[in-house]
C-alpha cells in the first residue's frame, strides 16, 4: 500500500531586523558669554592707611570658569608707615590686572574662586613739608580670594569678595629732609561688595 508523502517542514520565519540606533546628537559647549561686576568697599595695605576701593571687571567664561580683566582705584590716603616721623604723604593708587577664576554653582548661587597678577601706578605728594612735589612709582603684586553671587535675575546678581595680596614691587616715598616717609606694605585685603552681571543662556531666559 503506498505510504502518504510527507510535506515538508516550514521554513521558520526570518527574525525581523531591527533599525539601527540613531546616534545621540553630539554635547554642545556652553557658548562664551560676556560677564562683569562693579564693586566698592574698603581696602587696607599699599596706601598709608585704609581707604576706599573701586573696582570693574569684565570678561568673558562659560559655566565653571571664566577670566576677567580688571581696574581699581584706591582713594587718597594721607599718613605714613615712618610713625616717627614729622610729614606725610597723600597717596593713591590705579592697577589694573587679570584674572582666572573657576566657578562652583548651586542654583541660582555662584561661588567664583579667583587670582591673576596686577600692575599699578601709586602717586604721592608730601604733606607738611617745606616744598610738596608730587613722585609717581610702579605698585606691582598676586591677588587672590573668594567671592559668592546671588542671581536675582539670569543677567543681574548681587555679589560679596574678599581677597588678599601679596606685592612683588612695593613703592617707597621719601620727603626732605625727613627722609623716609612711607613704603606700602607686603601684603594687603579688600572687601567688596556690588553688583554682576552676564549674558545668559536662552534657557534660563525661558525659566524665567
Amino acid at each position: 500500500e503506498p505510504q502518504p508523502e510527507l510535506e515538508p517542514e516550514p521554513e521558520p520565519e526570518p527574525e525581523p531586523t531591527r533599525a539601527p540606533a540613531a546616534p545621540l546628537p553630539p554635547k554642545r559647549r556652553a557658548p562664551l558669554s560676556f560677564r562683569g561686576h562693579v564693586h566698592g568697599g574698603v581696602g587696607f595695605g599699599p596706601l598709608p592707611t585704609a581707604t576706599g576701593v573701586i573696582e570693574g571687571a569684565a570678561g568673558v567664561g562659560r559655566k565653571r570658569w571664566q577670566l576677567d580683566a580688571t581696574a581699581e582705584y584706591w582713594t587718597p590716603s594721607t599718613g605714613g608707615t615712618e610713625p616717627e616721623r614729622a610729614a606725610a604723604i597723600r597717596a593713591q593708587l590705579f592697577a589694573a590686572g587679570v584674572r582666572g577664576c573657576f566657578v562652583p554653582t548651586a542654583g541660582a548661587w555662584t561661588f567664583p574662586i579667583c587670582g591673576g597678577p596686577l600692575v599699578g601706578v601709586m602717586t604721592a605728594r608730601g604733606e607738611e613739608v617745606a616744598i610738596s612735589q608730587t613722585a609717581r612709582t610702579a605698585w606691582v603684586a598676586v591677588r587672590g580670594g573668594p567671592s559668592v553671587v546671588w542671581w536675582a535675575r539670569p543677567w543681574l546678581g548681587l555679589s560679596a569678595q574678599v581677597d588678599g595680596e601679596a606685592a612683588l614691587y612695593r613703592p617707597r616715598f621719601s620727603t626732605a629732609p625727613s627722609g623716609g616717609v612711607h613704603e606700602a606694605r607686603g601684603g594687603g585685603v579688600r572687601a567688596l561688595l556690588g553688583v554682576s552681571f552676564r549674558a545668559p543662556s536662552r534657557e534660563s531666559l525661558r525659566r524665567e
